[in-house]
């Protein structure tokens, strides 16, 4: 079974508002509002319900490696009723990167 193939029932998913609106270059591509994209993350959110569950929270009061602070971004905690692979879960909440979705070992760590 390759790696992305596990079906697990619990991810952590975290999307970044910088990310989505800059392209890799650091070049603005959409000119959509930190608040209008909360929104957008939340409209998504409520569209990848099946009877499980989801928490969520969107803040920036993470640090950077360089001591800055983080950019905007949600971390999202989602249980699914049937089990679901990685690259289920990355194609419902267009991640584009597998380090920002992982399967969650302790809901209990995770919700921390």
């Amino acid at each position: 079974m390759a790696k992305n193939d596990k079906r697990f029932r619990t991810w952590n998913i975290t999307l970044n508002y910088d990310y989505e609106v800059h392209d890799d270059k650091g070049n603005l591509i959409s000119a959509i509002t930190p608040a209008e994209w909360k929104a957008k993350i939340e409209k998504l959110i409520a569209f990848n319900t099946d009877d499980g569950w989801c928490a969520y929270i969107f803040h920036g009061k993470d640090i950077l490696e360089d001591g800055l602070p983080k950019p905007l971004h949600v971390h999202i905690l989602k249980n699914f009723k049937e089990a679901k692979t990685k690259t289920a879960v990355m194609k419902m909440f267009n991640v584009s990167r597998e380090a920002n979705c992982t399967n969650a070992r302790s809901i209990t760590s995770s919700a921390r």
